[in-house]
């Protein structure tokens, strides 16, 4: 099917151009119920059950599915669900279709962590596993990435990002309610990574990329203790911690997977996929921007892009053109007016670019530019997840 232009006599469609530049499944405009994702990917055939990361018949929870966007279970029977998760603030589905967190979370229905919790609790097993990049590995930085919990205080378990060091708050009978937190992964600088844990009564692993990093730790106990009916994807209930970076694949069994398992899980999942790009890191100097929208101009919808021009002072990494630019960059997002929206001429910042032409979802956006036409310049999208980044902090591992 090609590209659809969807006309409406409805005043509170019309009150901008409503164009989709792909079959209307591959976006959404601005303030639509719920998080979508865009179009799921080309349905693959099944893998056999040993290339799962984990075994088809012990999962519990798997996002994105093959065919869907994603898969739950009820009373141990699967089910696809195209909103399996629900965003709460400054959370979203990028261009990639990865979940995008910047000071927001991805949360599943209260029935469903339960669901969750009491399925991986009868068997005492698990196999977590997920593919993360985080913004920033810089000392302090991190937060909860994975939570089932009910708050810090009462966990059944917490995957946790502090500076470098990947940690799981493990609850079991030999614990306290908050969990032991022990080492399973350390994070680089501007790298993603696919985590892999398993755990079985009295034996914790851990595997990065294939590749084993905690052998069998000695974690005495069971899941007996687990109560948790919240389940959370970066942040965790009764906290205000947030965890920023993007979330790629998540998948949760009932089992403890074997390490040959999982390192041909890992071997097929990057056999499927394509090598990421290279990020694009620039310090920009703003020369003009656009009139913010304000939130009553677009209603109902709450998320905006507005266009700025930048000069290019210096490119930390990836390839750009010299000279000027033009950036969309977030003015609104869950109704909330962000920073760029108030940047003035002169400003300069250290931004995560991506080609605008390449980000269907952002193209699905109310779209504010009141700049004079520059159809010569490049034109790119602000990726990063700093919703405002100065000079004074750049990513870590910018440059290197």
């Amino acid at each position: 099917m090609g590209p659809v232009v969807r006309l409406t006599d409805d005043p509170a469609v019309d009150r901008f151009p409503d164009l989709w530049l792909a079959s209307p499944p591959a976006g959404h405009r601005a303030g639509e119920t719920g998080a979508r994702r865009p179009a799921p990917r080309a349905a693959s055939p099944p893998l056999p059950a040993e290339r799962w990361p984990v075994s088809e018949e012990a999962l519990r929870l798997l996002w994105p599915d093959a065919d869907t966007v994603g898969r739950g279970w009820r009373e141990g029977e699967p089910f696809a669900a195209a909103d399996l998760f629900t965003s709460e603030g400054w959370a979203w589905f990028d261009g990639s279709g990865r979940m995008a967190l910047a000071g927001g979370r991805f949360t599943l229905a209260p029935a469903l962590a339960e669901e969750l919790n009491g399925a991986l609790m009868a068997t005492n097993e698990l196999t977590l596993e997920l593919a993360i990049e985080p913004w920033s590995v810089a000392s302090g930085s991190g937060g909860p990435i994975v939570a089932l919990a009910n708050a810090p205080g009462s966990r059944s378990f917490t995957l946790y990002q502090e500076g470098e060091s990947l940690q799981l708050h493990l609850r079991t009978s030999d614990t306290a309610p908050a969990g032991a937190p022990v080492e399973v992964g350390r994070l680089a600088a501007g790298r993603p990574v696919r985590l892999a844990v398993t755990f079985t009564p009295g034996r914790l692993s851990s595997y990065l990329d294939g590749v084993p990093y905690l052998t069998e730790q000695l974690v005495p106990g069971d899941f007996f203790p687990w109560r948790a009916v919240h389940f959370a994807v970066g942040g965790e209930e009764r906290s205000p911690e947030r965890w920023r970076g993007w979330v790629e694949s998540l998948r949760i069994g009932a089992r403890a997977e074997s390490a040959a398992t999982l390192a041909a899980s890992d071997r097929q999942r990057r056999a499927e996929r394509p090598a990421p790009a290279p990020p694009l890191i620039a310090e920009l100097r703003l020369l003009a921007t656009s009139t913010a929208p304000a939130l009553a101009e677009i209603s109902p919808y709450r998320e905006a892009l507005l266009v700025q021009e930048f000069e290019v002072v210096r490119v930390l990494a990836g390839e750009l053109p010299a000279g000027r630019i033009r950036v969309a960059r977030y003015a609104l997002l869950a109704g909330e007016r962000l920073p760029a929206a108030g940047a003035r001429p002169g400003e300069r910042f250290v931004l995560r670019l991506g080609p605008f032409a390449e980000e269907l979802r952002a193209q699905s956006l109310f779209l504010a530019d009141t700049l004079p036409a520059a159809w010569e310049q490049p034109f790119y999208l602000d990726l990063g997840l700093d919703l405002g980044l100065d000079l004074g902090t750049p990513p870590a591992g910018a440059g290197e």
